[in-house]
């Protein structure tokens, strides 16, 4: 377990198996690297697992001037020493994959995007938190939203998101999108993608991200894309399963053969 410092202090963990394949998991927004404790236990027997706290969030530090989570990602991949990886994000952090593999598509062998978010395509759901009283019931309100309603009906699991909600700062919804930097038009460039790809949406998840899913897997040429049953939006915790057998497939069967 470490810290790693550029440009303030992204916390990470780097597991190693002695295998030649790196997988590396990013998480969703609010959230931090205990969302992938399923696959880490999972993986890190067969894989090296790189899991880490995306700038402003866990135990890394707080943004306080401009960067962008796939020049972070880049920076923590060459200090490790890692020339190519297994890309693996839900949420936020399938943008930040997505962004990451366009940029860097020489890093990438595989990538998994789970109920991805997508650069440059339009929100058709309202995300925004208002601060009203204090943070503590800015979290509870988050984790009532409904892209957390199929979440919230398994207990365990969303007493799960609420123990790493609670130490979510909030900073962003305090701070919009002060410094970060992202590809804008993301959306537009899904056809630059060529490592094998699988999208994964949970079967009860919101709309809006199963048209992403979609939308995705109609430009990625070298794409599949499914369902996750009894998934919601956190389809990792909610069917890890299901989820953890087709990451085996897309590194293994796809890109290993």
């Amino acid at each position: 377990m470490s810290n790693f410092n550029y440009n303030g202090d992204i916390y990470y963990q780097y597991l190693e198996a002695k295998s030649q394949e790196t997988l590396v998991f990013l998480h969703g927004f609010s959230l931090d690297h205990r969302m992938w404790k399923p696959q880490i236990e999972e993986f890190s027997s067969k894989f090296n697992i790189l899991v880490y706290d995306l700038r402003g969030y866990g135990k890394s530090l707080m943004p306080n001037q401009n960067y962008s989570h796939h020049n972070d990602l880049l920076e923590l991949l060459n200090h490790l020493e890692l020339k190519q990886v297994h890309l693996i994000g839900l949420s936020m952090g399938g943008r930040v994959a997505i962004d990451f593999t366009l940029e860097h598509p020489e890093k990438v062998k595989t990538m998994t995007v789970i109920d991805s978010s997508l650069g440059g395509y339009k929100s058709t759901v309202d995300f925004s938190i208002k601060i009203e009283t204090n943070m503590q019931k800015a979290r509870e309100k988050w984790l009532s939203h409904e892209v957390f309603e199929y979440t919230n009906r398994n207990y365990e699991i969303s007493n799960k998101l609420k123990t790493i909600l609670d130490d979510y700062s909030g900073w962003h919804w305090l701070n919009g999108n002060k410094y970060e930097q992202v590809i804008p038009d993301a959306k537009n460039r899904l056809h630059e993608i060529k490592c094998p790809t699988q999208i994964l949406v949970g079967e009860h998840d919101l709309e809006y991200f199963k048209n992403i899913g979609q939308y995705m897997h109609e430009r990625i040429k070298n794409s599949d894309y499914r369902l996750v049953p009894d998934g919601g939006h956190m389809s990792n915790l909610e069917n890890p399963n299901f989820v953890n057998n087709v990451v085996i497939n897309n590194i293994v069967n796809r890109s290993l053969r």
